[in-house]
């Protein structure tokens, strides 16, 4: 009997334990980021360093997600001849209220990455990164464009999550978050409002 008592203790004791290193209060806990967060919205703010007043904002549309209608993209037209900072920014506006997915990936800053290509390359150049994660290693969400001659470009973005070393620049290690890709124009149009 008085075993039965004693492991009824020990029981109740590792019972208490359990719950009490599972439970939490979520709010006081940060969301951690997931490797396939849901993203149906990505913007670029396209701004002139020369003139800052000059702001072309893109924004990529998928609300339904792979497969069902095409995504819908803003049309944009660059200056030629400029250095653009793009600040990028990604959503997901499924849900209601609507969910800024770019604060999660600047909080696990080391394990995502993107990648911009343009193609061909003849009026837009991607110029390099501009802010890194806590390792000095480059992230993505603000970047330089130089602009040329005009052309209607090709810029292919895509958003790796590279998690545990992964990380080393190269756009065909870990796990593909996002892609898409933005036709830019470089012409001496007015900036869009």
């Amino acid at each position: 009997m008085k075993y039965m008592k004693k492991s009824k203790g020990v029981f109740a004791l590792l019972s208490a334990m359990v719950l009490w290193a599972c439970g939490g209060n979520e709010e006081s806990t940060p969301r951690q980021v997931q490797p396939k967060e849901h993203i149906t919205t990505v913007q670029l703010d396209f701004i002139n360093e020369s003139d800052p007043t000059e702001m072309h904002r893109v924004r990529y549309y998928d609300l339904d997600g792979p497969g069902g209608q095409a995504p819908v993209f803003d049309p944009v037209a660059l200056k030629p001849q400029s250095r653009y900072v793009c600040l990028l920014s990604f959503f997901d506006e499924s849900r209601t209220p609507a969910y800024d997915v770019t604060n999660a990936i600047a909080l696990e800053a080391e394990s995502y990455q993107v990648f911009y290509e343009v193609m061909p390359g003849n009026g837009l150049r991607f110029a390099g990164y501009e802010d890194e994660d806590n390792q000095g290693r480059p992230l993505g969400l603000e970047a330089a464009f130089a602009t040329y001659s005009p052309a209607t470009d090709t810029l292919l973005l895509r958003l790796m999550y590279q998690p545990g070393g992964l990380k080393r620049g190269d756009s065909t290690l870990g796990a593909l978050n996002f892609e898409a890709r933005f036709p830019i124009q470089v012409a001496g149009l007015p900036a869009v409002q």
